[in-house]
């Protein structure tokens, strides 16, 4: 998952754009009629190795059409209260990546969304139609979920931003290690932050 892509130039147009971030990571990933709509997440849980995760941001570009029911949309809730929700679903799971790394840290019961929640979230997404080669900039704070796709495939590229001063938890980089998420990147982060700690 580590950034791939240098000569596309897409370093140079997020420079431009995005001046105080850098491209962290990206991924390919391709969704069929076979795979389920994902629910209702953030991405705290494989990306948890930032001090402040929610600086994160994502580009989602899809590489194709994705503008009708069955496209493969991707569904995004801004709402004040689905962030504040999330924020909440961070810390419980950043909890979980300290106690991987610390087992005298007390358990905490796994965040759960309840039916009321996601209805709230249903009622308050929104999905965008978009062209191939559009890009959807959004932060990880926000809940977001890939509705179906009824026939043929969906193809996205996704991007991973990170604020160039960004800081990087030990703990949690070496609980993402243990537990084999986004080797790559975390690899890449404890050599270049914790060498002492490979």
């Amino acid at each position: 998952m580590v950034f791939r892509d240098p000569d596309l130039n897409i370093a140079d147009t997020i420079e431009a754009l995005l001046p105080d971030y850098r491209i962290l990571a990206d991924l390919y990933l391709e969704k069929t009629p076979e795979d389920q709509g994902f629910p209702f997440h953030t991405d705290f849980d494989s990306i948890g190795f930032m001090e402040r995760p929610e600086d994160m941001l994502t580009v989602w570009i899809p590489l194709t059409p994705v503008k009708e029911a069955g496209s493969g949309r991707l569904s995004i809730v801004m709402e004040e209260g689905a962030v504040r929700l999330s924020l909440i679903r961070e810390a419980n799971q950043l909890h979980s990546l300290v106690r991987i790394a610390d087992p005298s840290v007390p358990e905490h019961p796994p965040f759960q969304i309840t039916h009321q929640e996601y209805d709230y979230m249903e009622k308050g997404k929104v999905t965008s139609a978009l062209d191939a080669g559009d890009a959807l900039l959004f932060c990880n704070a926000f809940f977001h979920k890939s509705e179906d796709v009824y026939q043929g495939k969906r193809a996205a590229y996704i991007m991973r931003l990170v604020p160039k001063d960004a800081k990087f938890s030990k703990t949690r980089l070496l609980a993402l290690r243990k537990l084999g998420q986004n080797l790559a990147v975390v690899e890449e982060l404890l050599k270049t932050h914790y060498p002492e700690a490979l």
